[in-house]
């Protein structure tokens, strides 16, 4: 492979404390469940400012003005907690009840967008539309898993799984994420989402790409409200484990890979298969063979092997076809790698 130190993040990614929910989480002062903030000094949030509202949520420093009824009719969840405020409560704005929840707003914001759409109904409905970013799924899984609001989560969750657990997804470039992946070390978040909602076909891939950051996974997974989540012990020793196996089996992929076995329809074996040897010793000693990407295509490696080395386009394709291959096992073999037991995966 080339010498990057990481997986490639490409257009697709190829061949991201609440102990309680198994989330470990580091969170700032200002982050606290309450702002301590008088009413009248809140923050009006833009978008969920209704005037008609009835009902008024605040999240940190900043105040939501919606519909009781429809946000009741939601979730069992919030419709408990806002049955305990009526119009005698003791905190009203603008004549409005007042409930306070310990979600960043920043979180809210996405999880009202999703079960009070202003232009559709269907959460990641469209094809034609935009991709979200990671962090408005993140948060709309784990709100919509705290409010038990389960179609949402169910919808968000399956869009990681169509990125993140699919290897016909993952291994074909011309289909589209479904997801913005646009920050690093996100897959920390991904693998405490899997955990949080008990979603184990998240982990190998998740938990391949953090092995992947080396020392960097220590740093944890900044959230775009400023606050820090990180893998749990155990993930981490996941993690850490693991890269000695990927190491392995990366040296092995690429012994298999560039074998001096020709295409059967290669006509000029002997000096096919010498070239294959020095491409192969070329590799282990220009690049890094035993590296722990393991799901990262050999493709432009064998391209300028088989230049290089006048190697037939019959046996370059042969090459081809075994890194394919190498990938797809690589894949199966995820949950083995990081000590999982994955029900229904490798079936590829």
């Amino acid at each position: 492979m080339s010498g990057d130190t990481g997986p490639r993040h490409s257009k697709r990614p190829r061949r991201s404390s609440h102990r309680r929910n198994g989330i470990h989480r580091a969170t700032s002062s200002a982050n606290a469940c309450f702002s301590g903030l008088p009413l009248n000094q809140l923050r009006r949030h833009e978008e969920f400012w209704l005037n008609d509202g009835t009902i008024v949520l605040v999240a940190q420093d900043t105040a939501f003005r919606v519909y009781r009824g429809l946000l009741a009719s939601q979730s069992t969840v919030l419709r408990d907690m806002l049955a305990a405020s009526g119009p005698d409560a003791a905190d009203l704005f603008e004549g409005c009840p007042v409930v306070h929840l310990s979600d960043p707003p920043e979180e809210l914001t996405h999880l009202l967008r999703a079960i009070l759409p202003s232009n559709r109904r269907v959460y990641l409905g469209g094809q034609d539309d935009q991709p979200p970013k990671y962090d408005e799924v993140a948060a709309v899984v784990r709100l919509a898993h705290k409010y038990q609001i389960e179609d949402v989560e169910r919808q968000a969750l399956a869009a990681l799984q169509y990125d993140r657990a699919d290897y016909g997804n993952f291994s074909n470039p011309s289909v589209p994420l479904r997801i913005s992946y646009d920050r690093p070390r996100l897959d920390i978040g991904v693998v405490n989402i899997a955990r949080l909602t008990n979603t184990p076909s998240l982990l190998p891939y998740s938990l391949y790409m953090c092995a992947n950051l080396g020392g960097e996974v220590l740093k944890g997974y900044t959230r775009e409200d400023g606050s820090v989540e990180y893998l749990s012990p155990d993930d981490l020793r996941r993690c850490i484990d693991a890269r000695s196996r990927l190491s392995c089996r990366g040296l092995a992929m690429c012994s298999r890979i560039f074998a001096d076995t020709v295409n059967k329809e290669c006509t000029t074996r002997s000096s096919c298969c010498t070239s294959l040897k020095t491409a192969f010793w070329e590799v282990a000693q220009r690049g890094n063979p035993a590296k722990t990407c393991i799901l990262d295509p050999w493709g432009h490696i064998i391209s300028r092997s088989a230049r290089a080395h006048s190697i037939c386009p019959c046996c370059k394709q042969e090459m081809l076809l075994r890194d394919e291959e190498e990938c797809r096992v690589a894949w199966n073999a995820l949950p083995e790698i990081f000590d999982l037991e994955i029900e229904g995966w490798g079936h590829v």
